[in-house]
């Protein structure tokens, strides 16, 4: 399965990496708090999905800790190459610029 099969038209989505559990809870948080379509997915060995031929680092930019936000356009809105101190607050400030609100 292709990351772009991942991205649904409906709304955003998130993809962490293995270690990217903050980030899955933040962007659970987030869409609750600002109303929008959000699907968060962590993707590894024992993840959510798995990444068959361990490329998927490297193909978004990001590091074991990192996540990046797909439009439902499937552009890539945002992305951290690792950890936040506060993952929720990173990822509010991110999308609601992206939503320009």
């Amino acid at each position: 399965m292709s990351t772009l099969d991942l991205v649904r038209p409906e709304g955003f989505t998130l993809l962490a990496r293995v270690r990217g559990r903050e980030w899955v809870d933040a962007a659970t948080a987030v869409a609750d708090e600002l109303g929008v379509p959000l699907t968060a997915l962590r993707v590894g060995p024992g993840a959510d999905v798995a990444d068959v031929y361990r490329d998927v680092a490297a193909r978004l930019g990001i590091g074991e800790a990192g996540a990046v936000l797909v439009r439902p356009d499937q552009h890539v809105a945002w992305r951290s190459a690792g950890a936040a101190e506060d993952p929720r607050a990173t990822l509010r400030d991110a999308l609601t610029q992206v939503l320009a609100r």
